[in-house]
């Protein structure tokens, strides 16, 4: 099974919620819906990246309890420390990969994905990055070079995004995709 959680804040009686139990109450509901329940994938989903929403200690335990939870998608939520409780629950050496997506408006926050990415001690884990981009390729690649973000950081792989290692380990990479001109991830 599936789960996709969207941890959408609207409004301005909401500004002050950063922990919730969203998760729990949508395991909760499926469980009553359909029995038992054991994610095999889970993605969570933020509407607005700059809100630092996170699992309450319900959610956390019930993320912990599943056994078989292989992938974690995580879009538009890339606040520095957004694996920090999730790590806690669960082995992230356990899981087959780990995914971040980001929506092209908030595509100038990857550079706090890759920071994340280049400080997590299983650096494999994560295996790609992908994001909407409001330019081609072929643009982000011209400016990218243009800036020097080449000469040590990423090195580039045709037709969809580049490449970095991570500093531990030479072979750890991780692939940053991007699709230009607003085609979906």
């Amino acid at each position: 099974m599936a789960l996709r959680v969207d941890v959408l804040k609207q409004g301005p009686n909401l500004t002050e919620r950063r922990v919730d139990e969203r998760l729990a109450q949508a395991i909760t509901f499926c469980e009553e819906m359909c029995g038992k329940v054991d994610l095999k994938s889970l993605s969570l989903y933020s509407q607005n990246p700059h809100f630092p929403w996170r699992m309450g200690k319900e959610s956390l335990k019930r993320l912990s309890s599943f056994q078989n939870l292989e992938s974690l998608i995580l879009e538009n939520m890339v606040e520095a420390d957004v694996l920090d409780d999730i790590k806690e629950a669960v082995d992230l050496r356990k899981l087959t990969s780990i995914r971040m997506r980001l929506d092209a408006k908030y595509q100038s926050g990857i550079e706090d994905i890759l920071l994340l990415w280049r400080t997590l001690p299983v650096p494999w884990v994560i295996k790609s990055i992908l994001f909407n981009s409001t330019i081609t390729v072929d643009e982000f690649r011209t400016v990218a070079t243009s800036q020097g973000v080449f000469d040590d950081t990423f090195t580039y792989t045709p037709f969809t995004g580049f490449c970095t290692h991570h500093p531990s380990d030479p072979n750890a990479k991780l692939q940053l995709d991007c699709y230009g001109a607003g085609v979906s991830t």
